[in-house]
């Protein structure tokens, strides 16, 4: 229930706000440790996010995830994202493009170098969700 929540609050934030003009954009280049989970069918997702490009608000990179499922198997998977800083710059969204799918992270940056919220895949019925955190380690 949570998650649902702060996924409410961050995509209403979003519909009313704009990308920041770059000005107080913090910095968001880097490696990042990513964790995830997925609410149905249960699975957990681990791997990097490399963020190698941000012009202002607005940043691109890759993404090297492991999904396991309830079983224990392992699927390894690669993709590219983009994404921008929202507002006054703690909200962060990114698109993860991983095969034909792409995920919408919706987050909050906290001390610039983690960051927590959720992500949902919305063209397919019923959408797939799941929850989010990625911390910077260089």
């Amino acid at each position: 229930m949570r998650e649902l929540l702060l996924a409410a609050a961050c995509f209403a934030c979003l519909a009313c706000d704009s990308a920041t003009d770059g000005g107080d954009a913090p910095d968001v280049t880097g490696t990042w440790d990513y964790e995830a989970t997925q609410a149905s069918p249960s699975m957990s997702i681990d791997g990097r996010l490399r963020i190698d490009e941000q012009e202002g608000s607005f940043f691109s990179g890759s993404a090297e995830l492991t999904e396991t499922d309830l079983l224990g198997t392992p699927r390894n998977r690669t993709g590219v994202l983009t994404g921008s800083l929202v507002g006054g710059a703690a909200v962060v969204q990114f698109d993860m493009f991983i095969g034909t799918a792409s995920r919408r992270h919706v987050g909050i940056i906290s001390y610039a170098d983690s960051m927590a919220g959720t992500w949902a895949v919305t063209a397919v019925t019923p959408p797939i969700t799941g929850a989010f955190s990625a911390r910077r380690v260089r």
